[in-house]
């Protein structure tokens, strides 16, 4: 049984997805540099733009994720 989210009628793998879903707004099924930044400042990254390019690159290469592509939802999840 899923649990859900005090608060909400969602569980929290929904919650991800439709977080995952807003952020990929071209609908291509990945969240690039962009889409993973929004997210991150919204969970507190304050850095500059070339510290984040940094960070981005960094996850990327830890999950052998092509940074141009981006995070794929099954990616993404396993981040958050």
């Amino acid at each position: 049984v899923a649990t859900r989210i005090p608060g909400t009628a969602m569980t929290r793998a929904q919650v991800v997805r439709a977080i995952f879903r807003s952020l990929d707004t071209a609908c291509t099924g990945f969240a690039a540099t962009s889409a993973m930044r929004r997210f991150a400042t919204l969970n507190g990254f304050e850095g500059s733009p070339e510290e984040w390019e940094e960070e981005y690159r960094s996850m990327c290469q830890e999950r052998r994720i092509s940074p141009e592509e981006g995070f794929s939802e099954n990616a993404f999840t396993e981040l958050v």
